[in-house]
């Protein structure tokens, strides 16, 4: 099925992107809201990393962030499925599936392992979707003169969680970089 992905990405435009695949890193800022009767709004920073698999201008695309919000202070672990497409080198549209992994400061504590692997007892598992997009511009290094392999971006995005057990929206922004990894293509 990931093979038929691929060659419907790849076909979908003239040329594919100089590197199949690309790690990326970030560190951002979300708010969450607003929550139930009083409106309470949450902040907080995290931490993200990203895999997308690249065909012309469309790539498969995974990632996880983490991170701490205020308001009723908790951990909040979020993964990303979806899909990025690219009207041009520099600019990115996502969307897919968002799953949030929401728990309790005293939780992550009393069970650090079972709160990041997401099975400790009285985490919130909220599911829904992600639209995104972003701004990728490439960094030239000595090292990787002259090739697009580093690049700096900024993202977007706006999580919508379908049930009523916390902040039905996410927004988040972040600034991070990736590098295209293996051959040049």
């Amino acid at each position: 099925m990931l093979t038929n992905l691929l060659l419907i990405f790849t076909a979908s435009a003239d040329e594919p992107d100089a590197y199949l695949v690309r790690l990326h890193g970030a560190a951002g800022g979300m708010v969450g809201g607003p929550q139930g009767v009083t409106g309470a709004v949450s902040a907080g920073g995290f931490l993200s990393g990203r895999i997308t698999v690249h065909g012309a201008r469309a790539a498969l695309e995974a990632a996880a962030r983490e991170g701490l919000l205020t308001e009723d202070t908790r951990a909040t672990g979020a993964l990303f499925f979806g899909a990025r497409f690219t009207p041009s080198e520099e600019v990115y549209w996502r969307v897919g599936f968002a799953h949030n992994h929401e728990t309790p400061i005293a939780i992550l504590s009393e069970d650090p392992l079972g709160a990041i692997l997401g099975s400790a007892e009285g985490i919130r598992h909220r599911s829904g979707l992600e639209l995104g997009g972003g701004l990728s511009l490439p960094v030239e290094l000595v090292l990787f003169k002259g090739t697009d392999r580093l690049a700096l971006h900024v993202d977007g995005g706006i999580s919508w969680l379908v049930d009523d057990s916390g902040p039905p929206l996410y927004a988040c922004v972040e600034l991070g970089g990736h590098i295209g990894v293996g051959q040049r293509r």
